[in-house]
């Protein structure tokens, strides 16, 4: 056993762990310290960490002792997964913006997809395309950009839920709930596939109107087919398998 370095995100809402090369890829959802969806890559071979915040949140300036405040950072986890070609790719739900506009838009999806090895801090280390810009940190006063981000929903009447997503080696599926704003009322698990540039190849379809995802673990890919587990507490506690054939 070694200890590389310290992997350090505050308050920390959310992890994605997934396995890179001769080490891990780790995804932390952040609202202090860093105020962002962090990215650490820990190389097992060289004995090495390294992080870079690649998607920042915004925060009224001044509000840094009202945790009520801190702790909304606009946005939810989603889900980290590795192509064949060696480049990876992350999901999640985020206000557009990162100025004072987040306190009256709705969380989109969104993905990034980008080289680990690369330089994050640029545009050149992305594959996918779209830039935001605007003020951040815990203080509210630091100005930062994210590169790479593009975003897969515009609809502002639905709310985007437990984003998650799978690899097949040459595509990602993104699966999520939506929600009817107004009501909260869950509309089904729904999904969409890309390429490995981004490019959506199969557009959002409805799986199943009364299914629900399980936020605290990624489904998985065999086969051609993804399968979860989920249940509902309306239910009874019934477990459910549920299974997308992939064409």
């Amino acid at each position: 056993m070694y200890f590389p370095g310290v992997i350090y995100n505050s308050h920390s809402f959310g992890q994605r762990t997934v396995r890179y090369g001769d080490g891990f890829l780790f995804m932390s959802e952040g609202d202090a310290y860093e105020r962002a969806f962090s990215l650490c890559r820990w190389d097992l071979k060289r004995k090495t960490v390294s992080q870079d915040d690649i998607f920042h949140f915004w925060i009224k300036p001044g509000s840094s002792d009202d945790m009520y405040v801190v702790n909304n950072n606009f946005a939810h986890i989603g889900d980290i997964a590795v192509l064949s070609d060696g480049k990876a790719a992350f999901t999640a739900t985020s206000v557009p913006s990162m100025t004072a506009d987040a306190e009256k838009e709705s969380e989109q999806l969104f993905i990034q997809i980008f080289d680990p090895a690369g330089d994050l801090n640029t545009a050149e280390g992305y594959v996918t395309t779209g830039e935001r810009s605007g003020t951040t940190g815990i203080d509210g006063l630091k100005e930062a950009q994210d590169h790479g981000v593009k975003w897969l929903t515009e609809d502002k009447k639905f709310l985007y839920r437990h984003p998650q997503m799978v690899s097949t080696g040459d595509r990602l599926v993104i699966l999520y709930e939506k929600c009817a704003k107004k009501t909260g009322k869950l509309k089904g698990v729904f999904y969409m596939v890309l390429d490995p540039s981004g490019n959506v190849i199969s557009e959002s379809k409805k799986f199943k109107p009364n299914a629900s995802l399980n936020p605290c673990e990624t489904p998985v890919y065999t086969k051609g087919s993804i399968y979860w587990v989920s249940n509902k507490s309306s239910r009874k506690g019934k477990m459910f398998v549920y299974r997308i054939k992939l064409d």
